[in-house]
């Protein structure tokens, strides 16, 4: 009651007394946007750490490791890192494209979709790497030796025999960063593109100018979005716990 029916029931009372806020909808469709987007990258990463985890390479095993640390750093800090990176990397492409064409190279990294999607992956990383190392621990060394025993080969044994106990896991991995994602304001805020924002955006600058009814609205809409992925979260944790 105090943590979500009555604060919900306050926002509702706002959204119904105050106007709507400009371009909600495309603030929703770009939130949605970016949320699934960076959901799908971060269940394909998950697994990929998953696997070099499960390899026993300490390289390999580093590297994922290293990978899962960027969700302790803030996302005003995460944000200014990917702004220091992929500016040197928008100054190496403009050095090669003078040399070759006689003009700068386009804009294509800074102010994108593709900063915000590789400052989602670097932050969140953690939260798709643990489920999907989960799910993989219950693929044991004996199915798979099983697997090649009856003759498939490495990729039906991933496709018939690891997909199926991990599929779960992989999708709990992006809906987790789907939730993460869709109520992220600091890196959002700072590599957005211009005229480009999200519902946490329009919320975070009608909350600041104190106009708390027009913020209503799209805070509640993340709220309202967000429930049904976390109630599934939520339930299948129970179940684990349970079978435990």
């Amino acid at each position: 009651m105090l943590g979500l029916i009555i604060p919900l029931a306050r926002l509702g009372h706002h959204a119904l007394h105050a106007p709507i806020a400009r371009n909600l909808m495309d603030a929703a469709g770009h939130s949605l946007t970016l949320a699934a987007i960076s959901g799908l990258a971060a269940s394909l990463l998950g697994l990929t750490c998953a696997y070099a985890l499960r390899s026993g390479h300490k390289p390999a095993i580093a590297a994922a490791r290293l990978a899962g640390l960027g969700y302790a750093v803030p996302g005003s800090v995460a944000a200014l890192g990917v702004l220091v990176l992929l500016g040197i990397s928008q100054s190496g492409l403009d050095q090669a494209w003078r040399a070759m064409a006689g003009n700068p190279f386009p804009i294509l990294l800074n102010g994108s979709v593709i900063a915000l999607i590789f400052a989602y992956q670097s932050r969140f990383a953690a939260a798709a790497i643990g489920p999907s190392e989960s799910a993989l621990a219950r693929v044991t060394p004996a199915l798979d030796m099983a697997a090649r025993t009856l003759g498939a080969g490495p990729g039906e044994t991933a496709w018939r025999v690891h997909r199926p106990l991990i599929s779960s896991g992989s999708l709990l991995a992006a809906l987790l960063v789907f939730v993460e994602v869709l109520k992220e304001l600091p890196a959002t805020m700072i590599l957005r593109p211009f005229n480009y924002d999200t519902l946490a955006v329009i919320a975070h600058n009608y909350a600041s100018d104190e106009r708390l009814g027009e913020a209503a609205l799209p805070a509640l809409l993340i709220t309202l979005i967000a429930l049904p992925p976390m109630i599934w979260i939520a339930r299948r944790l129970t179940r684990q716990e349970a079978l435990r």
